[in-house]
């Protein structure tokens, strides 16, 4: 499990600093955050969906060496992912420019499920 959950590890720190960089772009222009500002609201939902369905399948592969249940995998990872979107969208609330939605928690939560049940398929 160690090279996986490090892998994991890194995706959820990867999603953590995209989703934590205001929405304003402080000097305009800035790299990331101008990134982050001219995204599309469409783009931005299919993109939690497949960043989330990404971890989802990591999660899944990092359990899939260990004695678990196919069932008892894919409610883990699912879970883990799912619960990492929601703390991710809390705490957007506090971010200046950001914002957490239920619509994006359960965007997340949908790409965690489908790539969990991805990888125990697999």
């Amino acid at each position: 499990m160690g090279g996986r959950l490090v892998l994991v590890l890194g995706i959820m720190m990867v999603i953590f600093v995209l989703s934590t960089i205001p929405a304003q772009p402080k000097p305009p222009g800035s790299g990331l955050r101008a990134l982050v500002a001219a995204t599309p609201p469409m783009a931005q939902k299919a993109l939690h969906f497949v960043v989330y369905m990404v971890l989802g399948y990591a999660w899944a592969r990092a359990f899939d060496q260990l004695a678990l249940s196919t069932l008892t995998v894919l409610v883990m990872a699912s879970s883990l992912s799912a619960g990492f979107g929601a703390l991710i969208e809390w705490y957007q609330l506090r971010i200046p420019g950001r914002y957490g939605t239920w619509r994006d928690v359960f965007i997340d939560a949908a790409g965690a499920l489908l790539g969990s049940a991805g990888a125990v398929l697999i």
